[in-house]
């Protein structure tokens, strides 16, 4: 079982915390119900179903970072507030990616993020700012990498607030939605568990609708609404389907939301509409697979598991017909391929995705919604975004409170210029880049310590031909580490 940890603003991945990051690795070696595909599963009850069917060194690990909350869990009827946070300091040229929107546009990036997590019975209120400061040039940003209410159990739950997420099994880029961008706005409605009775043979399902809005500045519709929603389903604990769909609707001075279309989109285009006065929307939708072998147990090989995983997804939805009866199908289809072999305490990650149709243009360029599923002119998916192929692989090391990774990856953009009659127009050069990162990890008698350095060689940078550059980053985190600070029960107070 394996153990990584991904710095907030080094290297970023679906589970960059460190709780949540060994729980993945854990789950995937023992026969426990975890969905991988929705990221955003408390840790909390993660750990318990894998240390209800077989404890490991990972998941005990895992424990460990997160007994504050295991203790409040284990005792609901006490209020409990676990105090935490991190600094960091980052240094270069290089802009990170799948770190919830932060860019480090200075030459010196400074953050600051305190941490407040609220559990009293099914509630849970989490509260984490980030400041940034960046140095050359000079500039502040503060942003809540987290503010949110959650009320319920796990079988159901209601909440609001922002925090990332991350839908699919993939690691380095999600077709639908990531952490590369800034998350949206949204209350959410969630429920997970078996059907009653016999039908229990049919697995595991979950299910999740998000409605919101995306509030980052935009230069096309102001705070236009947005719709998620995802369901999974686990047939066995090996396999895991899943299916999202995402919308943007609605916005500041438009047109009142068609209902009917936004549930079911079957005229998803308006047409003779030249003043753009109708209302419109967006549709972004992908399928995924996900399949786990733990071959340790199954065949007692000297491999702890092999996963596999691929996400089909559509930038746009059509309209077709099929014996007079309209119906949505996907158009500019886009995939990510990928796989991991897990041989303790050695884990190899190999992911390869390509969004090249012009026609749709993944995220942008869709009739009034012009920079569609972007925040801050960041992709919410794939943060290579339209027109990009990428394939990207890493190793990763961990020997008890300590971890090493490298990562190397190569990413194609074609600048297209447009598409006529089935003619494609591009700029003369495609920018190409070359990624190497390396980041390590080390539990310190007070807190973690994450180290990272990054070098990026840039052909053709933005598709000017001779435009190269060699672009580096070093940066550094520390977690003090995780406070429990139990809070007097009302039946407490009243003795």
């Amino acid at each position: 079982m394996l153990f990584v940890l991904a710095a907030p603003l080094a290297y970023a991945e679906p589970w960059d915390d460190p709780s949540a990051s060994a729980l993945r690795a854990a789950a995937q070696d023992t026969p426990a119900d975890v969905f991988l595909g929705e990221a955003l599963l408390d840790p909390r009850t993660v750990a318990l179903r894998i240390l209800e069917v077989e404890p490991g060194p990972a998941v005990e690990e895992a424990a460990r970072h997160l007994a504050p909350e295991l203790a409040a869990l284990a005792d609901p009827s006490r209020p409990r507030l676990v105090a935490g946070g991190d600094v960091g300091l980052a240094v270069g040229t290089m802009t990170p990616v799948n770190a919830g929107g932060v860019e480090e546009p200075g030459l010196f990036t400074a953050s600051l993020s305190p941490e407040a997590r609220f559990y009293w019975g099914p509630l849970t209120a989490t509260a984490r700012p980030r400041l940034v400061v960046d140095v050359a040039p000079t500039a502040a940003d503060l942003r809540f990498d987290e503010l949110w209410l959650r009320l319920g159990q796990p079988a159901f739950e209601l909440g609001f607030g922002t925090r990332d997420r991350w839908l699919g099994p993939t690691r380095r880029g999600s077709l639908t939605l990531s952490d590369n961008a800034a998350p949206p706005w949204t209350g959410w409605l969630a429920s997970e568990g078996r059907l009653p009775g016999g039908a229990d043979v049919l697995g595991r399902f979950r299910g999740r609708l998000d409605l919101g809005w995306l509030g980052r500045p935009r230069t096309d519709v102001t705070r236009p609404g947005f719709l998620a929603l995802d369901v999974r389903w686990m047939p066995t604990r090996w396999i895991e389907v899943g299916a999202t769909r995402m919308s943007i609707f609605g916005g500041v001075d438009r047109p009142p939301v068609d209902v009917g279309q936004l549930l079911l989109p079957t005229e998803p285009h308006v047409y003779d509409d030249p003043d753009l006065s109708e209302p419109d929307q967006n549709e972004l939708a992908s399928l995924d697979f996900r399949v786990t072998l733990p071959a340790r147990r199954w065949w007692d090989l000297p491999v702890d598991h092999v996963s596999a995983w691929w996400q089909y997804g559509g930038e746009d939805v059509i309209a077709r017909s099929s014996a007079g009866l309209k119906y949505p199908a996907l158009a500019g289809v886009a995939n990510a391929y990928g796989g991991e072999l897990s041989v303790d305490p050695v884990r190899v990650e190999v992911e390869y995705a390509r969004l090249m149709d012009d026609y749709f243009r993944w995220y942008v360029g869709h009739r009034v919604y012009h920079q569609g599923f972007t925040q801050d002119g960041r992709p919410m998916g794939a943060y290579g975004g339209t027109d990009s192929e990428r394939l990207w692989g890493a190793m990763s090391v961990e020997t008890g409170p300590r971890r090493i990774r490298l990562g190397v990856e190569h990413q194609r953009r074609v600048g297209v210029i447009e598409a006529l009659n089935d003619r494609l127009f591009t700029f003369a050069a495609d920018e190409r880049r070359w990624r190497v990162e390396l980041d390590g990890g080390a539990r310190l008698d007070r807190g973690w310590l994450d180290l990272a350095l990054g070098v990026e060689h840039v052909t053709a940078r933005d598709f000017v031909p001779g435009a190269n550059a060699v672009l580096v980053r070093g940066a550094a985190t520390w977690s003090p580490g995780r406070w429990d600070l139990p809070l007097p029960s009302r039946r407490g107070s009243t003795r």
